[in-house]
């Protein structure tokens, strides 16, 4: 193995590790995100809050400029976070709405 290929693989391993953190956040956002989700169905809230969607973009946008990541980046990927979480919530509504039709 070349000499030029060490620090390569170094650099592989922490970002393996970074990943594996990225997914361990986005497990508890997930499990936070499944708790919101029963209490807005509870007291019959909409899925999607347009106000709460661009106060997060909006506050993603600033962490991103403050970390020097790219803003459009940012705001793609939690535009897919949240794009996906309302279809997650969907399925899950329409989920409850069968298995009350079942037990009738």
């Amino acid at each position: 193995m070349s000499i030029d290929r060490i620090p390569l693989i170094q650099f592989r391993k922490r970002l393996d590790q970074i990943d594996q953190e990225i997914i361990r956040l986005f497990a508890q956002r997930y499990r936070v995100r499944d708790k919101t989700m029963i209490v807005k169905k509870e007291h019959d809230m909409s899925i999607e809050s347009p106000e709460r969607m661009n106060e997060v973009i909006e506050q993603v946008q600033v962490w991103a400029k403050n970390e020097n990541v790219p803003i459009d980046f940012a705001k793609a990927l939690y535009e897919l976070v949240m794009d996906y979480s309302h279809k997650y919530e969907e399925d899950y509504r329409s989920q409850c709405k069968e298995s009350k039709k079942e037990m009738l």
